[in-house]
């Protein structure tokens, strides 16, 4: 497995000297630990349980300004998948938002957070869960010309979404510039409130730029009820474009479907896009026609976009020449 994580490695390298990144690297590495993880036996309940313990401890030990009560409501708001999902640093830095927002009784925070080491900043969104918030959110990162590459979406006890994303800027270098991130910050206030239309604005024109411009990612969908015991599982494989993020979680939105998890990952050119989701009900989407439904409409999302017609010059008239009818 190492030779297997050394070839990869060199592999991508030698496609081009900005092809590997820092953001890279921590994917390869988190693989390859999980994957040694599973083929030693993996974790059982009792190993989960001892994991979510040991994190709630460190983060406490990170907390030493809180006190009891404040520390008792902070890990009463987090189900057991929040535990395993973030190092204790990013649990602490957690509570503190989370602190703060309810002291203030703040309805939207956003917090960046720049990681130089792995070429990513990290974006997190706290406010009041509701269907649509995802695609909301992803589409004011892609009005601000945020690249997502990883994503985390996930619903505290207290009905709050806590989101995280990281984001890369079109160079696939983190998105660190502080004009970038504070026109960020008012783009996501106006479409979190309302004042402003995702859709509309990504509806413009716009020239694609980069090398995803001339590959082609044929678009496939899977839909999988048997790999979680509580939500049917949404696989999308496509060719990444500016706010391809937007119109998939939109997309379900518009298809009836809560969307309670996703796992975002981008490679190259190409997305690969896992969502957990459930009907307005809350069970698992089972029934034939609908899932044909969601597999047509996501296909047509991750289509290829017409390209625009190009228009001919338009050439000065003439004195004296009439205009062609």
């Amino acid at each position: 497995m190492k030779l297997l994580l050394i070839l990869t490695a060199a592999d991508i390298r030698a496609v081009g000297p900005k092809v590997w990144n820092g953001w890279k690297a921590s994917l390869l590495r988190e693989l390859y630990h999980r994957t040694a993880a599973v083929m030693s036996g993996g974790l059982g309940s009792s190993e989960r349980d001892q994991r979510i313990a040991a994190a709630q401890e460190a983060a406490r030990a990170l907390l030493p300004d809180f006190a009891p009560e404040e520390i008792a409501a902070y890990e009463a708001k987090g189900y057991p998948s929040y535990w395993v999902s973030f190092d204790p640093e990013d649990l602490a830095r957690h509570a503190r938002l989370m602190r703060e927002a309810d002291r203030r009784q703040q309805p939207i925070t956003v917090e960046t957070k720049v990681d130089a080491r792995h070429a990513v900043t990290e974006v997190t969104v706290y406010t009041g869960d509701h269907p649509g918030l995802f695609s909301q959110i992803a589409g004011a990162l892609a009005m601000g010309g945020a690249n997502i590459v990883d994503a985390k979406i996930l619903t505290m006890s207290n009905g709050m979404a806590l989101d995280t994303f990281l984001v890369q800027d079109a160079e696939g270098g983190a998105f660190d510039r502080p004009e970038k991130l504070a026109k960020l910050a008012v783009i996501f206030e106006r479409v979190l409130r309302g004042e402003q239309n995702p859709k509309l604005e990504l509806a413009k024109p716009k020239r694609y730029v980069g090398r995803t411009r001339t590959m082609q990612v044929p678009p496939r969908v899977l839909i999988d009820n048997g790999a979680s015991a509580t939500h049917t599982v949404v696989e999308v494989n496509g060719r990444d474009r500016p706010g391809i993020l937007f119109e998939l979680t939109r997309a379900l939105t518009q298809l009836n479907l809560q969307i309670n998890s996703a796992k975002i990952s981008t490679y190259g050119e190409k997305v690969v896009d896992v969502f957990y989701v459930k009907d307005l009900f809350g069970h698992k989407v089972e029934h034939e026609q609908k899932l044909h439904e969601i597999r047509t409409r996501l296909t047509e999302v991750l289509a290829e976009p017409a390209a625009a017609p190009a228009e001919p010059p338009v050439r000065p008239r003439r004195a004296g020449e009439v205009a062609a009818e």
